[in-house]
């Protein structure tokens, strides 16, 4: 800024000394130097903006892949980026505002692939768990029982079509 706006009491001296064609360029370069400056500005706003989209859609995304529960603590990073980040902004401390949000970005995106992947992990694991517990109801319902009265009940065949028939009806 200081840069871009050095120029303006140079112009003025150049103009009181009567050096007017100094004087207009030097204004003529001023303002495109604040034009850059604002455009710079504009483009650094609109980034920012941008990153705070980005992070607040993959946090709830994180949230809806319960990332917050099974990740606690890279939860709360990111959202404290996030946090730090915008009041960065709020006090016009673009850089550090950028610079902020950018690793709250990249914490989110963590974030996202943990909790996908410990829910594929879960996943899988009950996918186990089950596929067991039925290796282990195929193989008892083999077995010979003994009631409490003394009957015995010898295992027989059973496809399991007349329960899924009741239930159809």
């Amino acid at each position: 800024y200081e840069a871009a706006v050095a120029g303006v009491p140079e112009t003025q001296d150049l103009f009181m000394s009567g050096q007017l064609v100094e004087a207009r360029e030097k204004a003529y370069q001023t303002l495109a130097d604040m034009s850059d400056l604002l455009q710079r500005l504009r483009e650094r706003q609109r980034w920012i903006e941008i990153l705070k989209r980005d992070i607040n859609q993959y946090l709830r995304e994180a949230e809806e892949l319960d990332a917050h529960v099974r990740a606690p603590m890279q939860f709360q990073r990111a959202n404290g980026l996030y946090l730090e980040g915008i009041e960065a902004y709020q006090r016009y401390q673009l850089f550090e505002s950028e610079e902020l949000l950018g690793k709250a970005r990249e914490e989110a995106l963590a974030l996202i692939q943990l909790a996908r992947s410990s829910g594929e992990e879960q996943k899988k694991k009950a996918e186990a768990l089950m596929r067991d517990v039925m290796k282990e109801l195929e193989e008892a319902s083999e077995l010979t029982v003994v009631t409490d009265d003394g009957t015995l009940i010898r295992p027989e065949e059973w496809s399991g079509e007349e329960v899924i028939e009741e239930v159809e009806e």
